[in-house]
């Protein structure tokens, strides 16, 4: 049996998600994979409006509905375009990071046969994958095309050597009233609207994947394996007694012993069958392969050993690749071989298992340094960006302060807050062993710092908290009732969808804020209460009427009892002045200065003047 027929399909549906796996030899090449929380839109057709032109960069910006504005390149426009134009657009590529999808108005339109371009009527031809004789048979029918709608472009797949002209043409006239049907929609319809969406991942098998070199097709869920036959039998019905059901209770993708393989895609170490290594890192420029030999002693020579470790890994590297869906610029550093024959056979085996690949490939010779640089396509988002979440705890670095270094950090945060002079408590909370170390091995230094500073330090172990959260607090000790500390609520990770980091701004509010509204009502309303004891006593200097009122006794270690000693000597200077002006002005004057000297004493004292009203007038009288 060649290896064309050891190539199967196999489709697994279960728990809201379906896998999509290519076999060769029963080790795969090739997976996919889709669930309703999926939101793949590569080759979406989106109605959206032109928002701005950004002349550094020669591209626009425009909105079609998704996280962040999508990116035209000014040569993937077909007319000319200014803000607020209304267009249609395709994504090329899918956000990824803090970038935006990139789009084109050149759309394309595929089935399993064609691919049409309605903006590109110059665009088009045979695919090359084909034979320079199967090529020139398929020409005739490129014309014939053309001729039919001369505006279409029009490009004819690798299945279509495979077809009639009949089929072709039926092909062709459906890809045409697609492409009418969305430019209707698109006149009918605001912008940002999504218009047509991609193909879903079983489309995309019958389109894609099933081809002459699979010998079966396994599906494990009968409406899939109903949807998929259906689908083969119009589009392409030779291969459809190629597709079966499996009903065996064992998984699909256990009989077939795939699982742990599928499991190693999100290893960041792949181990090699002689005890070699690939360390694949993803970074923000580009994904690097490291090649290790490890434990790997093919030969005793050097040059061989590396050779050697170099022929296993060229494979694995290139199927790592496809498996993981990266794209953009890869670096693989192979082991240092010094004979040129030796690189260039390893350029050969690497070249080779890209064979197939629907991205398109780069690939240059393998430098002095033994670096191979690869550029591949990026159509689908890669497993990292799809399925992979930065870890909360290294943020994606793979590495973390050990405790020593982190609480010397942590201490020189705290010596940075407690510069302010109106925050006389310093309160950290830290991961239960850093305060260890701190309250055992960096004790002086925190007496040190509180004799030095004037400050009280709290150093307080949170459970939830790992290295590198903390969060530390500024607190003024007389505007707040102290808690002790092991009674201070601490922050619960388990309590909140997230935990968020100590050097965002939204932090602390989030922490605060209701005790600090808690905190402020009773010196508020103290202060409503003193302003109109004040306002009534100005009143009755200057209308003669008076309401005996009774003094509070001040609260003991009150703030605002230092204040009220020093009042009635500013009432008694204040009310001899207005008493000898009293005598020479009228009435309305005596209004206006009563308004001014309200207004001056309570702005100098500190009082709000908050819910103020007209006191009522008394009927007796006495004179101050």
């Amino acid at each position: 049996m060649n290896q064309k027929q050891l190539k199967e399909i196999i489709v697994s549906r279960s728990y809201g998600e379906t896998r999509l796996a290519i076999l060769e030899g029963r080790k795969i090449t090739h997976i996919e994979k889709e669930s309703v929380a999926s939101n793949m839109n590569v080759g979406n057709i989106y109605s959206a409006k032109v928002t701005s032109f950004e002349k550094s960069l020669n591209a626009f910006f425009v909105d079609y509905g998704g996280n962040r504005p999508g990116f035209l390149p000014n040569k993937n426009t077909v007319s000319t375009l200014k803000v607020g134009d209304v267009i249609l657009i395709q994504i090329e590529r899918g956000e990824r990071d803090a970038k935006g999808a990139a789009v084109t108005q050149d759309i394309s339109i595929a089935s399993a046969n064609l691919v049409i371009m309605p903006h590109n009527k110059k665009a088009g031809g045979i695919s090359t994958k084909l034979s320079d004789e199967n090529r020139k048979k398929l020409r005739d029918t490129l014309d014939k095309l053309h001729a039919k709608n001369p505006e279409m472009g029009v490009i004819i797949r690798t299945s279509g050597i495979e077809k009639n002209l009949d089929e072709i043409e039926h092909d062709f006239d459906t890809l045409c009233s697609y492409w009418k049907i969305i430019h209707e929609e698109s006149t009918k319809n605001s912008a940002p609207q999504l218009i047509y969406k991609d193909n879903d991942i079983i489309t995309r098998l019958v389109k894609d994947h099933l081809r002459s070199d699979i010998s079966k097709v396994t599906v494990d869920h009968k409406s899939t394996f109903e949807s998929i036959l259906e689908q083969i039998k119009v589009a392409k019905p030779q291969y459809a007694e190629h597709v079966k059901l499996h009903t065996s209770k064992v998984p699909l993708f256990t009989h077939y012993q795939v699982e742990n393989d599928i499991d190693s895609i999100y290893s960041r170490t792949v181990i090699l069958g002689s005890g070699a290594s690939l360390v694949i890192q993803r970074t923000e420029a580009m994904t690097t392969i490291d090649v290790n030999s490890a434990k790997s002693n093919k030969a005793q020579d050097i040059e061989e050993t590396a050779y050697k470790t170099n022929l296993e890994a060229a494979p694995e590297v290139a199927r790592q690749i496809k498996l993981r869906n990266i794209g953009g610029l890869i670096v693989v550093d192979f082991i240092d071989m010094a004979k040129t024959e030796h690189k260039e056979e390893v350029e050969k085996v690497i070249a080779h298992n890209f064979v197939g690949d629907k991205a398109k490939i780069q690939i240059l010779k393998i430098s002095n340094f033994g670096i191979l640089e690869i550029s591949r396509q990026r159509l689908y988002p890669s497993i990292e960006e799809s399925e992979l979440e930065i870890c909360p705890k290294c943020n994606g670095s793979g590495q973390i302060r050990n405790i020593e270094s982190f609480a010397n950090n942590i201490l020189r945060k705290i010596e940075e807050n407690s510069i302010h002079q109106q925050a006389s408590i310093i309160q950290a909370q830290l991961p239960v062993d850093v305060c260890t170390y701190i309250l055992n091995e960096k004790r002086l230094a925190i007496l040190e710092l509180e004799e030095r500073q004037s400050v009280t330090i709290n150093i307080i172990p949170n459970k939830w908290y790992e290295i590198p959260q903390f969060s530390i607090k500024r607190i003024q000790h007389e505007k707040t009732n102290m808690q002790k500390s092991h009674e201070i609520a601490i922050d619960n990770r388990a309590e909140q969808d997230i935990y968020i980091p100590e050097n965002k701004k939204s932090q602390e509010p989030l922490l605060d804020s209701s005790k600090l509204n808690e905190r402020s009502k009773k010196p508020k309303e103290k202060k409503v209460e003193s302003s109109i004891g004040l306002f009534q006593k100005i009143w009755q200097n200057f209308f003669g009427e008076t309401k005996k009122v009774e003094k509070k006794k001040p609260r003991p270690n009150s703030q605002n009892n230092r204040n009220r000693r020093r009042k009635p000597q500013q009432r008694r200077d204040f009310d001899n002045k207005t008493q000898n002006k009293q005598k020479t002005n009228n009435q309305g004057q005596r209004q206006e200065r009563q308004r001014k000297s309200s207004t001056t004493r309570l702005h100098g004292t500190g009082q709000l003047r908050t819910n103020r009203r007209k006191p009522t007038q008394s009927k007796q009288t006495e004179e101050l």
